[in-house]
Parts: C-alpha cells; sequence; structure tokens
C-alpha cells in the first residue's frame, strides 16, 4: 500500500515536472540559531514575481479569484479518497508537495474535521518517507484559498531537526500522548500535544483520523482558554501542524509583519529592485504555519538580513499571540 501510493505520487510529480506544469520556488538556505531551534531561513526571490495563480499564496485588490481546486488542474491529481482530493501543490520549494482538499467547498476557516484528518493520515501513513501535515486557518494565518485543504511536504526539510521545531519537542523531559504542554521559551501562544505512535502505527484510517481529531479539538480547547487566561484577545486564526510524533496549534494575531528598514538595509533593497525607487521602505513577512515549525521563506536578502539582526522569535510573536509572561525553561503541562 506504501509502495502504491509513493509510486503513484512519483509518477505524477514525473510526468507533470516534465510536462512544465510545475514550478518550483528555487531557494538558498541559511541557519539561524534561535531558542535551542536551528531556524532555517530560505531566501527565494522568484516569490516577488509568483502569478497571482498559485494555490497557496497571497493576491493582491478585493476581486474575487477563481478557485483552483474547482476544477482542479488534472495534470497534478494524485487520487481520489472519499471526501477529498490529492493534488500535486504547483507551486513548491519541496518536490512531492501534497495538497488534500476537499471535494466540496468548505470554507478554510472551519475547523479540521475526522473526515480531514483521516485523508491527511491515508497520505502520511503511506508515504516512504516522514512527512508533515499543516493547515492554515483563518484570515490571520497565512492562508490565501479559501476552498479547504490540508497540505503535505515530505521531510526533512533542510539539515537539522525535521522539522526544526522538533529540537524543543526531543528535549521535553516527558512525551505523555494526550497531554497538553507549551514550550515555555518560545514567546507567543501555542499548545502541543505528543501523539500515541504505537496506535497510529497500526490504526486504520478512520480510527487514526478520529483519534487526530480528537488530539486536535483538545488542542483547539486548550488554546482558547490560554489566552482567556492570559488576557489576550481570543483569535479564531491559528496554524496546526503535525508529524506522526506530535501535534501543535499557535493562535494567530496577523498573517503578517512589517518591519522598517535601517539605512543600509534599505540600499540593499533598492539595489535588488534594479534601481527602481520604492515608496516605502520596509520589509513584509507574510507567514504561514511553516513558519512555526522553523521555516521561514524572505524575498530578498535585505529581509534575511531583518531577520539575522532582530530575530525570527520577533518576526512569529508579532504574527501570534504574545504571551503575557514568558517563562524559562523546556516545557509545561498546560493549565486546564
Amino acid at each position: 500500500m506504501s509502495d502504491d501510493f509513493d509510486a503513484t505520487v512519483k509518477r505524477v510529480y514525473a510526468a507533470a515536472l516534465r510536462g512544465r506544469h510545475l514550478i518550483q520556488i528555487e531557494t538558498t538556505v541559511e541557519i539561524h540559531e534561535e531558542a535551542g531551534v536551528e531556524f532555517e531561513i530560505h531566501l527565494a526571490p522568484s516569490l516577488k514575481r509568483k502569478p497571482q495563480s498559485d494555490p497557496t499564496a497571497p493576491t493582491a485588490g478585493a476581486a474575487p479569484k477563481p478557485d483552483p481546486f474547482d476544477p482542479y488542474d488534472p495534470h497534478l491529481f494524485v487520487t481520489e479518497l472519499e471526501t477529498h482530493h490529492v493534488l500535486l501543490n504547483k507551486f513548491y520549494v519541496v518536490p512531492e508537495h501534497l495538497l488534500v482538499v476537499t471535494k466540496e467547498f468548505q470554507k478554510q476557516t472551519s475547523p479540521l474535521l475526522p473526515a480531514d484528518l483521516t485523508a491527511a493520515w491515508h497520505c502520511m501513513s503511506r508515504a516512504a518517507k516522514p512527512t508533515l501535515a499543516f493547515y492554515n486557518c483563518g484570515e490571520m494565518s497565512g492562508a490565501s484559498q479559501p476552498h479547504k485543504h490540508l497540505q503535505i511536504i515530505p521531510l526533512p526539510i533542510g539539515t537539522g531537526a525535521h522539522p526544526p521545531i522538533e529540537a524543543l519537542f526531543n528535549n521535553m523531559d516527558e512525551h505523555r500522548p494526550g497531554q497538553i504542554y507549551t514550550l515555555t521559551n518560545l514567546p507567543f501562544h501555542h499548545v502541543l500535544t505528543p501523539l500515541d505512535t504505537a496506535y497510529l502505527s497500526s490504526a486504520t484510517d478512520m480510527d487514526a483520523g478520529s483519534y487526530l481529531s480528537d488530539a486536535f479539538f483538545s488542542l483547539l480547547d486548550s488554546s482558547i482558554e490560554q489566552m482567556r487566561s492570559d488576557g489576550a484577545i481570543v483569535t479564531r486564526s491559528y496554524n496546526c501542524f503535525f508529524t506522526k510524533r506530535f501535534m501543535v496549534i499557535v493562535p494567530r494575531s496577523s498573517d503578517s509583519v512589517v518591519l522598517k528598514l535601517d539605512e543600509e538595509e534599505e540600499k540593499e533593497e533598492e539595489k535588488e529592485e534594479d534601481g527602481k525607487e520604492k515608496e516605502e521602505k520596509q520589509a513584509e513577512f507574510t507567514v504561514n504555519s511553516l513558519g512555526f515549525t522553523g521555516t521561514l521563506l524572505c524575498r530578498t536578502k535585505a529581509e534575511v538580513e531583518v531577520v539575522r539582526k532582530r530575530g525570527i522569535l520577533t518576526v512569529l510573536k508579532a504574527v501570534a499571540v504574545a504571551r503575557r509572561e514568558e517563562g524559562e525553561g523546556e516545557a509545561r503541562e498546560a493549565d486546564m
């Protein structure tokens, strides 16, 4: 079963690549260590020129845009499940990046349901490589398509822990499945739970989907209670990501943050704009789930320099929900 699914993904990917139906976003990567995590900064200059038809990239203007999933591009079709289609992501950084899309239109602002997680697990459990699944929920999550979809990418993304945030999970003193934790050296609200890998390894897709749904809603409830207890404004936008080992939810306060460039950074930005005059001297970072897993995309060298100087956690804290009190240590059980 694993071989069949993997073979199908590889066959469709190879054919789509040959037919020029896929566009790779080429990046250069550097490591930035912060808070015990080897964050990956990916410089992707082509993002400045990314076509607006990209199903996972923001577009300007208020006019409605076509749903790229209805109808979907048949060259990107991988397989059909009971309630979802599995497609290749047309614009990708990591090869064989999958989209798990509801057949019938559902809103990207709705929570993950057992059927969504059953479909995601179907793909994850049959992949030969470890995978990361993520869901950008709501207007402030970095999502750009209103049609509900999860995304799955093969790991490793880079050279360190996979995903990079897993380093903090590995350093926790305990990993009790079902218990909800917060990593106290992260300055923003989030909740994490270890998953029962022994159970998942032998569960049917449906049983795994039900189990993951219970974990998801426990995290969602806990994150809301955490924000209320801290006196924070409760947001309905969040990022959720999970591997076979753990699941995380990070509430969001904004989909992007603008950081002003200093004089030296402005000059670098001007060079990359081929001498064209810029109306504003600033760097804007749009962040989705991958940012919180430890992978941040930048469009210019100036943006990379801003991240180096001010820290990735500064960017993430600005788009998440900042904690009122920032503790020290590794992890603690979330108050319920």
